[in-house]
């Protein structure tokens, strides 16, 4: 029962610690974020699509 305890307690201590690790929100003032995200190209439906055929073919 102790070791119950000793483990619950650890666990519970190790969840509280979690968001002080966390990274505060937002960008440095030298990060540049008006420049566009890459473009998603034709080839990524593409890809998906080979991969679901593969899954497929390799399940029957």
């Amino acid at each position: 029962m102790k070791k119950k305890i000793t483990l619950f307690s650890l666990f519970f201590l190790l969840m509280l610690s979690a968001p002080v690790i966390a990274q505060p929100p937002g960008f440095d003032d030298g990060v540049d974020d008006e420049t566009p995200p890459a473009p998603i190209t034709a080839l990524l439906p593409l890809g998906i699509a080979v991969g679901a055929y593969l899954g497929f073919k390799k399940l029957k």
